[in-house]
């Protein structure tokens, strides 16, 4: 017994330590929007949810490109391409359901096919019929299996390091692997240890000097929905 109550009171201490230097509470949306929304940001209603999104450049391009982000990003993934890009071309990209500030699926459910529902809803919002759709990682998977389902609504597609195909990964990020663990995966809900967010971010880096402070900082305030990986 004595045993047992020194382990109990040394896991309670860690804990206690954890929550304080790691845990942290939500920030407010409307303190999110203020830095993250601005213009040119809009948002639309699509089956329940306020979806953020930006639409730029070349108004008269009829076939604009759509550009997915993938697991714990969003739309700002793209800032580089769309800056380069909106010169001559339209360039559309949303906050997917459950990441950046696109509220949650009403279902919470997170299958492929559940986004790629979504992608359709969100072309037809716009008003558009055929895109040029390019995705990364997560949303590359969403990207090809939209194509599969709706090539008539895809000009061209682009994959970038795109997920879905069955193959083992040579690296892991330290978070993917902590959110494999039963039990202990549920601490992401009320702690976000930054050097694990940026040991993450530098796993999927092929030149880790790029990983800024500020790129790890706006991935900290990305969120992960349960069952995507």
């Amino acid at each position: 017994m004595k045993i047992l109550k020194q382990v109990l009171l040394s896991i309670a201490l860690i804990s206690v330590v954890i929550i304080v230097f790691f845990g942290y509470r939500d920030i407010p949306l409307h303190d999110l929007k203020a830095k993250y929304a601005t213009a040119p940001s809009s948002f639309i209603p699509i089956a329940g949810m306020d979806v953020h999104y930006r639409d730029e450049g070349n108004r008269t391009d009829s076939i604009p490109i759509v550009l997915i982000h993938g697991t714990g990003s969003s739309l700002h993934t793209y800032d580089d391409w769309a800056r380069n890009l909106k010169e001559d071309y339209r360039v559309i990209r949303m906050d997917l359901p459950a990441y950046g500030l696109t509220g949650p699926f009403p279902d919470r459910k997170y299958t492929i096919d559940h986004y790629v529902i979504f992608i359709k809803d969100f072309l037809s919002a716009l008003g558009i019929k055929k895109c040029r759709l390019a995705g990364n990682s997560l949303g590359g998977n969403i990207a090809w299996n939209f194509t599969l389902q709706y090539p008539e609504m895809v000009d061209k597609l682009v994959l970038i390091d795109a997920a879905g195909y069955p193959a083992s990964s040579k690296s892991i990020p330290v978070a993917f692997k902590i959110a494999r663990i039963p039990v202990l995966n549920n601490l992401f809900t009320y702690i976000s240890p930054h050097f694990i967010v940026e040991s993450s971010v530098k796993n999927v880096y092929a030149d880790k000097t790029k990983v800024t402070d500020s790129i790890a900082l706006c991935a900290d305030i990305k969120s992960v929905p349960p069952g995507v990986s």
